[in-house]
């Protein structure tokens, strides 16, 4: 079964028995964090923060001490990881997702 945000998952139930079915755990898409060394964890919202207020790089650079170029490589960093990572959605499917739902019985054999 599929549950919006919680991805493809299964139930397993005895027949005959009255214990609750079992479910597996939600399925989850993986993806890869961003990671750089150019510049410290710490300040990575606050250049995104002032890049989105439309600061020059040079101003990013004085209120974090860094250098324009630190700043400017790693917004296009940034920004390339943002691009890989839309792309893997779209190659995944998750802009057109579909509701999956099946019965089917199994024989098993179940030992006491």
């Amino acid at each position: 079964a599929s549950d919006v945000g919680r991805g493809l998952r299964w139930q397993c139930r005895v027949l005959g028995e009255k214990a609750k079915p079992v479910r597996s755990k939600p399925g989850k898409y993986h993806f890869e964090d961003f990671e750089t060394n150019l510049v410290p964890r710490i300040l990575w919202d606050v250049i995104e923060n002032l890049h989105n207020e439309h600061l020059p790089y040079e101003e990013i650079a004085d209120i974090t001490d860094l250098s324009p170029d630190v700043v400017c490589q790693y917004l296009e960093a940034k920004e390339d990881y943002r691009r890989r990572m839309d792309e893997k959605r779209r190659e995944m499917g998750e802009d057109s997702c579909a509701e999956l739902k099946w019965h089917q019985t199994l024989a098993l054999l179940v030992g006491h």
